[in-house]
């Protein structure tokens, strides 16, 4: 078994993480460190960025310090995980063993850092330094997808809108209508690297609904009587938005950053009364693909995915 695929099992076993669900692997490497031996996982949000990292200290008689630490680089590609670990780890131990922690959380790896044993401390700085480049090529790669301009929604393209507005509160009649409506969205770059400002666009498909600044992290949105959040009631929508990358998409080969292991999605998470909702948007083809996954509230309800396809339209009254 190589680095790679022990790092997996040992993130299974432990933490309950599924490669390709929740993590992907990205890289690894063996950095002389401390002369501490052992095994331990190391969680941290890096510059706002979530990422795992798993440490396992091994003997190297070569090593001036005695100690190499190989280090194996994930990124969580869950979107309920992103915005908490919890939301994906089972630390119970997979049934196949003890149970090695009781909690779990993302932290910025500079408070990692300070926690730790001064022994261990030289493995962290290392790893900083490694990931250093790793981190500005994650982010040229968040900063080259530009989803700005003009898209207009084409309905017999999209699949499972329908059931989705349905299983939202829709009667099949109101949701075909509303299917069939124009819809528009015009995107433009916020002032923060990798944020959006969305404007919606009316029933019409030019004359401005509303507009919407999707921040990075956790952010709060009110919504009224007859959105999909809420139904027949007004409120506020806990929500959380990340860039993400994503195993289920099927890139453009031209657009394909080959230095990623999959496909770059703008993803927020929603929760909201009627239950938690996912919508990941990306690029493919020249088209804006939408697509979303419903998770009603109600136990043992189905889960219902939709995906909309938006086309690029040169001009449009914003």
């Amino acid at each position: 078994m190589n680095l790679g695929a022990a790092a997996c099992d040992y993130a299974h076993r432990v933490y309950g993480l599924h490669h390709g669900i929740h993590i992907t692997f990205v890289a690894s490497a063996m950095i002389a460190a401390s002369d501490e031996v052992g095994k331990e996982e190391a969680e941290g949000s890096i510059d706002g960025e979530k990422a795992v990292a798993a440490k396992d200290f091994t003997k190297d008689s070569q090593s001036q310090a005695g100690q190499h630490v190989h280090w194996h680089l994930f990124r969580c590609i869950d979107g309920e995980g992103d915005a908490s670990a919890k939301n994906m780890c089972d630390l119970s131990g997979q049934g196949i063993e003890e149970p090695e922690f009781s909690d779990v959380l993302w932290r910025p790896l500079a408070e990692v850092f300070f926690s730790v044993p001064v022994v261990d401390r030289p493995a962290y700085l290392a790893l900083q330094h490694w990931l250093e480049p790793q981190l500005r090529q994650y982010a040229a790669a968040v900063a080259s997808v530009d989803l700005g301009g003009c898209w207009m929604r084409s309905a017999l393209a999209c699949k499972g809108v329908v059931e989705l507005l349905v299983a939202h509160g829709y009667t099949h009649e109101m949701a075909e209508k509303r299917h069939f409506q124009p819809c528009g969205q015009f995107w433009e770059k916020a002032a923060t690297p990798g944020e959006w400002q969305v404007t919606f666009f009316k029933q019409d498909g030019f004359l401005s609904r509303r507009t919407v600044l999707y921040p990075l992290g956790e952010w709060l949105q009110p919504f009224r009587c007859g959105s999909l959040f809420g139904g027949g009631t007004g409120g506020v929508a806990k929500r959380y938005t990340a860039w993400l990358l994503d195993p289920d998409v099927d890139s453009d080969d031209r657009d394909r950053n080959e230095a990623l292991p999959m496909q770059l999605t703008h993803c927020t998470v929603s929760f909201t009364p009627l239950g938690r909702e996912e919508v990941r948007r990306y690029l493919q083809n020249g088209r804006l693909i939408l697509r979303r996954k419903f998770w009603p509230s109600a136990e043992d309800a189905a889960t219902f995915t939709c995906e909309q396809t938006f086309v690029s339209i040169k001009q449009c009254e914003c």
